[in-house]
């Protein structure tokens, strides 16, 4: 199947706007979804994005980077069935992660979603599930198992604070 009749194709299947494959857009998307999964931006996150230049390394400017989160924001508030009582869908939130099939992206970016999502010094229930499903679709598993463990219920923070 051509990336044109897969583009279309998946255009059909979820009302979130389509991204290019492994573009910065979709990956600034997946960004965006860690950092609102708590329903909440925490200053703590937006300075560490801020710290890190986030959206440089993605490849965006800071209009592309507050316009992708927008559209995440005005998709997901439009969208009743892909996001029933805040939370995301197993099917919805694969499709968000198929959007990166680039071995280096894939790892890149759960890198600095762990770090964005881990930087109030907790990680929520929401915030989990969008760092499990980097993880189960992008079939990170096995290297990065220490990070699995950690984000089970009843786990230790990803970072331990008191050795700092």
């Amino acid at each position: 199947m051509t990336e044109a009749v897969m583009a279309t194709r998946r255009q059909i299947e979820s009302p979130l706007r389509p991204y290019q494959r492994n573009s910065p857009q979709a990956a600034a998307r997946i960004v965006a979804l860690a950092l609102i999964a708590d329903g909440h931006v925490s200053r703590a996150e937006v300075d560490l994005m801020r710290q890190m230049k986030v959206h440089e390394q993605i490849g965006l400017d800071s209009v592309e980077w507050e316009e992708v989160i927008r559209g995440l924001c005005d998709d997901l508030s439009t969208s009743g069935p892909l996001a029933q009582a805040g939370h995301l869908s197993d099917r919805t939130l694969a499709w968000l992660m198929s959007d990166i099939d680039a071995p280096a992206m894939q790892q890149s970016l759960l890198g600095v979603c762990a770090s964005i999502v881990e930087a109030d010094e907790h990680v929520s229930h929401g915030e989990s599930v969008v760092l499990m499903a980097a993880l189960r679709h992008w079939h990170l598993g096995d290297e990065h198992w220490g990070l699995h463990r950690e984000l089970m219920p009843g786990s230790a923070p990803l970072i331990d604070r008191t050795r700092e």
